[in-house]
This record gives C-alpha cells, sequence and structure tokens, in this order.
C-alpha cells in the first residue's frame, strides 16, 4: 500500500500548520509554493492546478488532498511535478478518503536525483494520479511518470532506486473513461560492502513497477492503458550474503474484484542488468512481469490486450565454495483471473528469457526461462478473440566446476512455454490461436544445448467442456542452430492435463490433400497418461468446424484421428456428428465411416452470392441517378416556350411569355422550369447529389451514394437546345446478407462520367430529348471479416443512351407532359481476382451485358409569382419503367478448383415518383428536388440542389 495510516496523521498535521499561513481559494489556480486542501468539507475545483512536490518537506507532496471523510471533484488539469528531489520523492495527484470525481486532466512526475554515501541510500521515486480510499470515477487522461535516481552505497548494506507509478488507486470501486499512461523506470545502484556486520548480508532493492489501475474491488475501464516498467543497472561487491534485486512488474489493471474492460491494454515490462560478485550466497534477479489484467474476479475484457515481458541480464560470481543464483526469466500473461473469464478482444502475450550466468565451484542455479500465456482462469473461459502467444527462452550458463544438483535443486533452465488459453472449467473458444514456443540455450558442465519449448493451444486443468471452433496453430522450436528433438519441442493443439474433457466442437483448417491434414490435425489432442491425473477425451455431439486454407480445394477429405495415440480400430464410432464450413461459398457434409476408412467429408463450390454482380447493380443505380440530373437539366430548357397553343398567349401568374422559357423533362425526375431573356443562349449548371439504394432480397445490400454534375446547354434556337455534361459519384455498397457469411463485404465505387444531351420540340407541343453517358469505374471490394479477409481493385465501364417523347398540354394554367422513352444500357469489366491471406481467393470472370428498357409517366407543372421578382414553380411526376430484355446479368467464379455461373435477375417493374421546386429570379435559379424508384426488393431514393444560370 502506498499511503500509511502514519503518512495520513502527518499530512493532516502539516496542513493544520499550513492553514494558519495560507489561504487558498478553492477555485483559483493555487500559486507555486502552495498546495490545495479541502478539510471539514466536501472539495470542488473548476480550475488549473500547479503543485510542486516539496511543499512541506522532501519526502511527499500532494496536489490536492482532503485526509477527512468527504469528496473531492476535480474538473481543472492537475500538472505536479517533482525533479531530482534531494531524497526519494513521492508525488501525488489527488488524495482523499472519500468518493473522487476528476474530469480534468492529471499529470503528476516524480524524478529522483542522484545520491551517495556511506551510509545507506535511497533514490527511488513513487508516483501516484489519483488515490481513494472509497473509490475513484475518472473521466480525465492520466498521465504518471516515476524516474529513479543513481543510488551509491559506500561500504554499506543497502542501496535502493525503486520506482512505482500507478494511474489511479483505491480499495473501492474504480470506473474510469481517459486513457492512462503509467511510466516506470528505476535508476541504477551499486553497493560495495567488505565488512559484514551481524546483519549479515547486502541487498540492492532497483525494482520497477508500473500499475494502470489498482484496485481491492471491481473495475469498469473504457480507456485506454498503457503500463510500462523499466529496471536499471545494479551492482553488489561484497564479503558476506547478498540479494540483488532489480525485477519489473507492469500491469495494466490488478485488482481483487471483477473486472469489465473496452479499452485497449499495453503492459510492457523489461528486466534490468543485475551483476553481484561476493563470498557467501549471491542472488542476482532480473525476472521481468508482465500482465494485462490481473485479477481474483471474473473478467470480460472487449478492448485489445499486449503483455510483453522481456527478461534482462544476471551475473553472479562467487569467489568461495558456495551457493550463486541469478534469474533473468520472462513472464507474460494478457489476462490473468482466479475466475471466469469473458474475452472478445484480441490477447498478444510475448515472454522473452534474458541471460543468466554464474560462476562458482559449489552450487548454482541460471534461469532465463520465458513463459507467456493469452487467458489464464481457474474457472470458465468464453474466448471470441484472437490469441497470440510468443515465448522464447534466453540463455543460461553455468560455470564448468559446479555441482549440478544439490540440496537447493540447482541448475540451469531456459525454457520457452506458450499457452493460449489455461482454465480450469468449460471452454468456449471461436477465434484462432496462435502459439509459438522456442527454447533457450543452456550450459551445464560445459555443455551448450536447447533446453525444452512447449506450444499449447488450450490447456484443460479440470473436468469441462470444451468447444473450439477457430484454427490452433501450435509451433515449437529448438533454439536456433539446434537440432530439433521430439522429447523436447512439444507442440500439441489441446492438452488435457486433469480431469476429464468433453469434445463438443472442434476446428480444422483444410488445405488441398488428406496429407496436410492429418499432418496438423492428426493426434492433436494430448491427454496426460499420469495416472494420477484422471485425465481422458470424450466426444460428445461434436461439431467439425471445418476452415477452407489458402490453397484449399474442394473434394473428398478423410478426417484424421485427433486425439493423440488413438487409432481408427479404437473407434467404436465416427468423432463427429455434424460439420460447418467457415467459407459461405463451400458446402460441406459427412460421410460415416465404417471398418475399413475414417469418417470423411466432402467439400462443394456452391456460391449463394456474387459481389461482381451486385456491384453493377449498384453502380448501375449510381449511373441511373446521375442521367436523371441531366434529363432534368434538359426539361429546364423548354418547358415554357413548348407551351400548348391554347395556352400560347396566355400570361401565366403575371409572367410574359416574351420574357421566359419552360422546361420539359424527359425522366422520372424534373427541374421546374427556369426564366430568363430569351437573349440567353447558355445556360450552365451544377447539381449536387446524395442518394440511397436498398436491396432487401436475402442477398442484397445498401448504397449510399454522393456527388455531382456540371454541365453546360447551348441554345441554337427555340426549337433547339444542345450540351455537354460530367460528374463524379462516389458509392459506398454494403452487402446486408445477415446471417449468411457475406455481411462483411463492402465496395466503394468512384465514378467518372461524361457525355452529351439534346433536347428539341416539335410544331409547339411535341417534345424530344436524347442524352448519352459514359462511365469509368474505380472499384474497391473488401471483406472485413477476420476469418475471410480479402480485397480486390478493378475496373468497371458503362454507356446509357437514352431517348424519349412526349406532348405538351394545359388544362387552365396546370401544364401536363406525358411522355415514353427507351433507355439502352451497356456495363462491362473485365477478369479480376481477389487477394486472401486466410483463406483461398476467387476469380471473377469478364462481365459484358446489354439491357432495354421502356418508360412511361406524366409530370404536372405551376407557376407562380412571389412579389415582384421571383417566381415559384412546383412540379410532381409519376412514372414506370419496365425491363423490355431478360433483366439478367451474369458472370462465372472460379475458386478452390470449381467454377459456378453466377446470374442475377433486376426486378422487371420499377414505380419512380418525383416532386420538385424551383425558386428564380432573373438569370438565376435554385432548385430543390427529389426522385425515387421502388419494385418488389429494391427502394432507391435521391435527393439534389441545383443552381443555375444563364447568359
Amino acid at each position: 500500500m502506498l499511503i500509511t495510516i502514519k503518512d495520513y496523521a502527518q499530512d493532516f498535521l502539516k496542513l493544520l500548520l499550513l492553514s494558519c499561513i495560507l489561504i487558498v481559494v478553492p477555485t483559483k489556480m493555487a500559486s507555486a509554493g502552495q498546495l490545495i486542501q479541502s478539510l471539514e468539507k466536501d472539495y470542488v475545483n473548476y480550475d488549473n492546478i500547479y503543485a510542486p512536490a516539496n511543499i512541506y518537506g522532501e519526502k511527499a507532496g500532494i496536489g490536492v488532498v482532503n485526509p477527512s471523510k468527504y469528496s473531492i471533484t476535480n474538473y481543472g488539469t492537475i500538472s505536479f511535478v517533482e525533479i531530482n528531489s534531494d531524497s526519494s520523492p513521492e508525488v501525488y495527484g489527488i488524495v482523499a478518503h472519500e468518493m473522487i470525481k476528476n474530469y480534468g486532466d492529471i499529470t503528476v512526475s516524480s524524478l529522483s536525483a542522484s545520491t551517495a554515501s556511506t551510509k545507506p541510500t535511497d533514490a527511488s521515486a513513487t508516483a501516484l494520479g489519483i488515490y481513494s480510499s472509497i473509490g475513484v470515477e475518472n473521466h480525465g487522461d492520466i498521465t504518471i511518470q516515476a524516474r529513479g535516481g543513481e543510488s551509491v552505497s559506500l561500504n554499506t548494506i543497502s542501496s535502493s532506486s525503486e520506482t512505482e507509478g500507478v494511474g489511479l488507486q483505491t480499495k473501492g470501486v474504480i470506473t474510469n473513461h481517459g486513457a492512462i499512461s503509467v511510466s516506470s523506470i528505476s535508476g541504477n545502484s551499486s553497493l560495495t560492502y567488505t565488512s559484514p556486520d551481524i546483519i549479515g548480508y547486502s541487498r540492492i532493492h532497483n525494482n520497477a513497477k508500473a500499475y494502470g489501475i489498482m484496485s481491492k474491488s471491481n473495475v469498469t475501464n473504457y480507456g485506454n492503458i498503457s503500463s510500462l516498467a523499466v529496471s536499471g543497472i545494479t551492482h553488489i561487491v561484497a564479503d558476506d550474503f547478498s540479494l540483488n534485486y532489480d525485477k519489473a512488474y507492469a500491469y495494466g489493471i490488478k485488482t481483487l474484484g471483477n473486472v469489465t474492460s473496452y479499452g485497449s491494454i499495453f503492459s510492457t515490462a523489461k528486466g534490468g542488468r543485475a551483476s553481484t560478485n561476493a563470498t557467501v550466497f549471491t542472488d542476482a534477479n532480473a525476472h521481468a512481469y508482465a500482465y494485462g489484467i490481473y485479477t481474483d474476479g471474473t473478467v470480460t475484457n472487449y478492448g485489445n490486450i499486449t503483455a510483453t515481458a522481456l527478461g534482462g541480464t544476471a551475473f553472479n560470481n562467487v569467489s568461495t565454495s558456495n551457493t550463486a543464483r541469478c534469474y533473468g526469466s520472462a513472464e507474460a500473461k494478457g489476462i490473468y483471473s482466479e475466475k471466469a473469464v469473458t474475452n472478445y478482444g484480441t490477447v498478444i502475450a510475448k515472454a522473452v528469457g534474458g541471460k543468466a550466468t554464474y560462476t562458482t565451484n559449489k552450487w548454482g542455479s541460471a534461469v532465463a526461462d520465458a513463459d507467456a500465456v493469452g487467458i489464464y482462469s481457474k474457472g470458465n473461459v468464453s474466448s471470441y478473440g484472437d490469441i497470440i502467444v510468443t515465448a522464447q527462452g534466453g540463455n543460461a550458463i553455468a560455470s564448468d566446476s559446479v555441482i549440478i544438483i544439490d540440496k537447493y535443486n540447482t541448475g540451469t533452465d531456459a525454457e520457452g512455454y506458450a499457452k493460449g488459453i489455461i482454465a480450469s472449467g468449460d471452454v468456449l473458444s471461436t477465434g484462432n490461436i496462435t502459439v509459438t514456443a522456442t527454447g533457450g540455450v543452456k550450459k551445464r558442465a560445459g555443455v551448450l544445448t536447447s533446453d525444452v519449448s512447449e506450444a499449447t493451444g488450450i490447456q484443460m486443468n479440470a473436468t469441462g467442456r470444451l468447444d473450439s471452433r477457430g484454427i490452433i496453430s501450435a509451433s515449437a522450436f529448438p533454439a536456433s542452430g539446434y537440432a530439433f528433438d521430439p522429447t523436447k519441442h512439444i507442440a500439441r493443439q489441446v492438452y488435457i492435463a486433469k480431469g476429464v474433457t468433453t469434445l463438443t466442437g472442434y476446428g480444422m483448417k483444410f488445405s488441398n490433400s488428406n496429407k496436410a491434414l492429418t499432418s496438423e490435425f492428426g493426434g492433436s489432442i494430448h491427454v496426460n497418461n499420469d495416472a494420477s491425473a484422471a485425465a481422458d477425451l470424450l466426444f460428445q455431439q461434436a461439431v467439425l468446424y471445418a476452415h477452407q486454407g489458402v490453397h484449399f480445394a474442394v473434394g473428398v477429405y478423410e478426417i484424421p484421428m485427433i486425439e493423440k495415440g488413438a487409432t481408427h480400430s479404437d473407434a467404436t464410432d465416427d468423432q463427429f456428428v455434424d460439420v460447418v464450413a467457415s467459407h459461405p461459398d463451400i458446402k460441406a457434409a459427412l460421410t460415416a465411416g465404417n471398418s475399413g476408412r475414417l469418417q470423411q467429408v466432402t467439400f462443394t463450390y456452391a456460391p449463394k452470392s456474387s459481389p461482381s454482380l451486385l456491384s453493377t447493380r449498384a453502380a448501375a443505380d449510381a449511373q441511373m441517378k446521375s442521367q436523371y440530373t441531366i434529363a432534368n437539366e434538359l426539361s429546364n430548357m423548354l418547358f415554357a416556350s413548348a407551351r400548348p397553343s391554347s395556352v400560347q398567349e396566355k400570361q401565366v401568374a403575371g409572367i410574359n411569355d416574351n420574357t421566359s422559357h419552360m422546361v420539359a423533362s424527359s425522366d422520372a425526375t424534373v427541374i421546374p422550369t427556369i426564366e430568363s431573356s430569351s437573349d440567353n443562349t447558355h445556360t450552365l449548371f451544377l447539381r449536387p447529389i446524395v442518394a440511397t439504394s436498398e436491396d432487401t432480397s436475402t442477398y442484397g445490400y445498401d448504397s449510399r451514394t454522393a456527388g455531382f454534375v456540371l454541365g453546360y446547354t447551348h441554345k441554337f434556337s427555340d426549337a433547339f437546345y444542345l450540351g455537354g455534361h460530367a460528374g463524379y459519384t462516389r458509392s459506398n455498397v454494403d452487402y446486408t446478407d445477415v446471417g449468411t457469411g457475406y455481411s462483411d463485404r463492402e465496395e466503394d465505387i468512384d465514378t467518372y462520367y461524361g457525355g452529351i444531351h439534346a433536347i428539341g420540340r416539335y410544331d409547339k407541343n411535341w417534345i424530344f430529348t436524347g442524352m448519352s453517358s459514359f462511365f469509368i469505374g474505380d472499384n474497391t471490394y473488401s471483406n472485413n471479416d477476420p476469418a475471410l479477409k480479402e480485397n480486390a481493385t478493378y475496373s468497371s465501364y458503362a454507356l446509357r443512351t437514352k431517348l424519349t417523347g412526349g406532348y405538351l398540354f394545359a388544362i387552365g394554367e396546370n401544364q401536363f407532359l406525358p411522355e415514353l422513352g427507351l433507355t439502352h444500357t451497356w456495363q462491362h469489366h473485365d477478369e479480376y481476382s481477389t487477394k486472401n491471406t486466410t483463406t483461398f481467393s476467387t476469380t471473377y470472370g469478364s462481365l459484358d451485358d446489354n439491357e432495354l428498357y421502356g418508360t412511361a409517366s406524366i409530370k404536372w407543372l405551376r407557376k407562380f409569382k412571389v412579389g415582384n421578382n421571383w417566381l415559384f414553380t412546383p412540379q410532381l411526376g409519376i412514372g414506370i419503367t419496365q425491363v423490355l430484355t431478360d433483366g439478367e446479368i451474369s458472370v462465372t467464379q472460379r475458386a478452390a478448383a470449381a467454377a459456378q455461373l453466377m446470374v442475377d435477375s433486376e426486378d422487371k417493374t420499377t414505380i419512380t415518383p418525383e416532386l420538385s421546386l424551383t425558386m428564380q429570379q432573373d438569370d438565376f435559379s435554385l432548385t430543390l428536388g427529389y426522385n425515387g424508384g421502388f419494385s418488389d426488393t429494391t427502394r432507391n431514393n435521391q435527393f439534389w440542389v441545383q443552381g443555375s444560370v444563364d447568359f
């Protein structure tokens, strides 16, 4: 515990003395030489605080303190730095014996000075962000730095440069929303002691400890946590017993209660460099410990966790016939829990042993092991994220003359142990587990060898059920340059250490041969054969989860016996009752085994959906919307000037016909009338658009499109207009086939297009339009499912040509335009292939399609004069589009040594409503509009704004 009862009593007395001379207004920033104090009342601070550590002594400083049982609420920023203290500084941001609520950022730095003396020396440093006896609710970012100085002890027994950094600490409940960064770096310590006294040993304590959160109760964490602990350099020269501790401890969260964490956690520990030269017993320890979450309670984790431990260097030399022990080991655990664990994040644990060397002519031990575990639980484990564990043994070197085995069980060890999950209950694992163990180098009796390495995906320490659905990859290697020994370098996907394991599900990766399958998964479950363990494996309605590898090929595969040592003759029943293929394009079926062969699984290529076809449909939707904008602008050219003869001489809402022209629409959306001087022959228009498309079929998509079109039209006469247009759209297509394995796919389509357009009238009432646009699409496809991650880039092309004819008539001041039209579309993309690093890739053949559509619509328009200079023109319309050809597009997909022709049919009939409002003054107009398209399975909506100018 960082703060003792004695410390509180001293703080309280000091504050009473200071209160006689300090009057601190709580809502003001404390000046240099002051601290914020709260006595016998609740305290709320809104301002920034700067509080130096040496306000009332060398040993401790507190930014905001309440030694009474009253709460503290802080909204300001606290920056509290103690640099080069004469003695080991202890610096705290906020301390209270009641609840603390913090909303400001806190920075606490404790940087010790160097010290040298013939007395015991101490250059340690302690830094703590928030401490409460009751509980903490934190919303601010916490930055903690503790750095030790250099401690030199001359002819005495003790030297220390320990450091401890803590972000949040309490005996009660913690809720954290802020980012926490803790750095604890111990200094260098040395000790020379050549005059032994009654104490009998010399010692250095140079450990570095970093804790993001410490609690004795429940913890809920939403912020990212980073904990770094690095030990320094230590050296002892002594004529007696010597203890040299230069260890590093890093914890993201450490508590006795339950943990729920949503943020990312990074814990890194690096052992120091400890050396001892003594005459009797010596102990040098540069061990490194890193934990993401360490608790006695349950764990529910949603964030990613990385725990890295790097063992240090330990050297011992005993000049007489006595014992030397040295440790440079590393231990990393992503999650450690005494109870149940539920994990949704990616957990990475890495341990690398350091170097341990001793010289003595009697007893000695050198240990440079590496022990890494992803999730350790003494209860049940449910893990849905990937687990990656790496352990690499270090170097353990013994002097040639040492007695290897003695009462201390001494020797050399540089083992590497990597384990994904260790549990003493039921295990459900759906993510992939990758464990890699490498033995270190050890030297005994002058002989260098590679030490043991063990890689285990899941270890069952008690009776329970196992449902392992992901892929477990376990690899064990000797040290570099040494021969592989199967008795020393052991890889196993599952190890049943104790009790009866009931298997209900097991994942296997299939490639393109039975040989590869048997090599990787045959005998992949090891059962402890020690009778005292009472270990056994039972199958109970087990499901085979079949994953397809990069080189997978369809066909028939024999399922190997997965229990090590079991043979086909030992099995009275098949191992699995059902099979599930991980790839949605693959269909799997089991075939029962018999006396002559093992159980089989047959794979066929049977894709249910094609992203190539769906993206073509989505692109066609975007292209159709782009042409709407051109058709609507053409309507602006002639609607008014093509007024039917029955109203040819009328005034419309007070607007003179000689100073206006009208718009005629040829598509489902209509840009209303734009009035301008008849002398103007040029029109420039810009229309931004946003649109959505939804395909509600089983294998459909949601598409969101944004873009613009820029166009120019020239008036050759009152009866003929001709122009050009260009534009850009970006469409994001999400495939919505939820529950079928395709829903993580998406595609971005950048479309560039250009073309020509024209409109003319005949005999005043007949309106004819035509347009043709060429489209070039840059398509980026991706599948974001971690098990099916793939991507592809390719180009697509399209040409859309449309011709319409209509007859304009009026009833009173209401104008109507019925139209009929034909649209031809051509769509094309070349063959392309996806890139997939986790499963097989897919090649989509070239697509080339022509379709013909018929359209019919009727539109209504009326003009209203507003004020003296404004003309408002609302417009409504309804139409129908009918596919006149087959409406089908097709592409051949090739994957897994198989091919399949995929066909997609669009709805034959689509209803197309539209509405808009144009506001015009002189030669400028602004239009707001909407158009849609609705069929049995599609819903299209487009909203747009257009600005036009005549000149």
